[in-house]
């Protein structure tokens, strides 16, 4: 695979702005049209499979278009109507999909959300415009509360709401990475740029297989995977997340029997793949595979490489991997950065080095600033900002207040660098740690060095004015003085004096749905002390 050229006009070796290209016409302009498009073919290889512990559920994009129509007609009997706002709570990912359809299809604004968050989210977005509707799978009652079951017996209704491409189109919650969780409004125009965007440098077809095995009310699981096959109208498979964690083999047993050539994946997960397969010889072949993504984090060259290690003797190419960049802002992902043969994930000098993520897709730019808001030159560290056709323009909650900066950036509250026309993204701000010697240092680095330790199994780390907050999660069999090990241990590989540890359980350090520690909520965890 070649990459694409997508530089500025400008001196790449010089500029800290990366400009993307525009945006490829010709694709549906709201996501009803996507699926009634998806639909209208009479390809047997376009369709959704579901896949958990229980067996496999598979759906035509017809099926899919007739059941959200039901769905519609349920929502619309009992008064739903368009501009109304849905939460969704399914514990069926096919559940939580025909749902999302359904209320698009009337105009409707589904906002996907975890089932133990459920009355949360709902509360969250009860405002001036009245109290949401939640559309469950399961049996509770409550106001404007709908059970999906009924739902699915209504009749058809084929009356779709005529969407504008501004129009609201989704309701996705922020991973709180850096304080609390905020619910972003993204519009047609948003989700559909990004999936034309992230198509177009990708060279995914029709005739595409893809694989996604996060939670489908995540941004990256709904939009920048399901929706995203929708408007290609290709064979999409997604497993249950707990599914694959109790045997990440399962993956590769998934893109091997299903042909995938399409997936993605955290670095965490990358790590976990990798010490799963180590020299194992399960018979999978892995070389119809062009595009694994990988993103949801800072991507390091250590998880690369050991996933690599792993799958390379089953046929995986090296250039297959696509570090990658988004956020709930911006639909997922809309960087990307085509690995070459020899690239330095192959052998890394170090296993925590952040590789780049690479070049905007068309329709966004990125910029890397000061604290004033200028550009910074290439090479020199500084936040990351966004601009283009998937950036939001707002939060939900109108006491969030806009993202944007006056001129129309994203403030991301990611700390990047760009060099030789590629962006780097090293983690938000809350994930950094300033050592001594005035060096940033990203907490998982930290995190992983801790690992050495025999007594360590998990660790969670935050910069709190100069005082290092270690969360750590021990061994069965911990040693007298562990506190003051840690300490010695800091302070000797990073200069670090100031250090508070916390022992806590490893369930108790707190994710996202894809993984990825909350490093902001560490606080929440302290006590007492070891």
């Amino acid at each position: 695979m070649t990459a694409v050229d997508r530089r500025p006009g400008t001196n790449p070796t010089r500029s800290s702005e990366l400009f993307g290209g525009p945006l490829p016409g010709g694709g549906p302009e709201t996501l009803t049209a996507a699926l009634l498009r998806a639909a209208a073919t009479d390809r047997r290889s376009a369709a959704l499979t579901f896949l958990d512990g229980r067996g496999r559920h598979d759906m035509s994009y017809r099926a899919l278009l007739e059941e959200a129509s039901r769905i519609l007609h349920g929502l619309r009997r009992y008064g739903a109507a368009a501009g109304d706002r849905v939460v969704i709570a399914a514990r069926e990912p096919r559940n939580l999909v025909a749902v999302f359809w359904g209320a698009t299809l009337g105009g409707l604004i589904p906002a996907p959300a975890p089932l133990a968050i459920a009355d949360t989210v709902v509360d969250t977005l009860t405002g001036a415009a009245g109290r949401p509707w939640l559309l469950t799978d399961t049996r509770r009652a409550g106001e404007r509360t709908l059970d999906l079951r009924e739902l699915r017996q209504s009749p058809i209704d084929a009356e779709y709401h005529r969407a504008d491409p501004a129009e609201p189109a989704a309701l996705m919650r922020t991973a709180g990475t850096t304080g609390a969780p905020k619910t972003v409004v993204l519009c047609h125009r948003n989700v559909l740029g990004r999936a034309i965007g992230s198509i177009a440098v990708s060279g995914m077809t029709a005739d595409s297989r893809t694989f996604n095995w996060m939670p489908l009310e995540h941004v990256s699981g709904l939009l920048m995977c399901h929706v995203r096959d929708v408007v290609l109208g290709c064979r999409q498979v997604h497993a249950d997340r707990g599914w694959i964690l109790d045997d990440p083999l399962r993956w590769l047993d998934v893109l091997n029997d299903h042909h995938i050539d399409t997936t993605w994946g955290t670095s965490t997960a990358f790590e976990l793949l990798g010490d799963a397969a180590s020299g194992l010889d399960g018979g999978w072949d892995l070389s119809r595979l062009r595009y694994v993504m990988n993103g949801g984090e800072p991507v390091r060259a250590g998880a690369v490489d050991r996933m690599l290690r792993a799958l390379v003797p089953h046929g995986l190419k090296s250039w297959a991997v696509r570090p990658g960049w988004g956020s709930s802002e911006t639909a997922s992902g809309v960087v990307d950065e085509v690995l070459a043969e020899g690239s330095p994930a192959a052998s890394p000098i170090d296993p925590h080095e952040i590789l780049p993520v690479g070049r905007p897709h068309p329709g966004v730019s990125v910029r890397v600033v000061n604290a004033s808001g200028a550009p910074v030159p290439s090479g020199r560290t500084g936040r990351l900002e966004v601009r283009g056709v998937p950036v939001a323009t707002a939060y939900a909650d109108p006491a969030d207040l806009s993202p944007l900066t006056g001129d129309g950036w994203l403030r991301t509250g990611d700390i990047a660098r760009v060099a030789d026309g590629r962006l780097t993204v090293l983690g938000a701000t809350v994930d950094l740690v300033r050592i001594p010697d005035g060096t940033l240092v990203h907490g998982r680095q930290i995190e992983a060095a801790l690992g050495e330790l025999p007594f360590v199994t998990a660790a969670g780390v935050l910069d709190q004015d100069g005082t290092l907050l270690l969360c750590y999660a021990p061994t069965s069999e911990v040693p007298a003085g562990s506190a003051a090990l840690l300490r010695d241990f800091l302070l000797r590989r990073y200069g670090l004096s100031d250090v508070r540890p916390v022992r806590v359980n490893p369930s108790d350090l707190p994710r996202t749905g894809t993984g990825k520690l909350l490093r902001a909520r560490l606080p929440e965890l302290v006590g007492d002390g070891p």
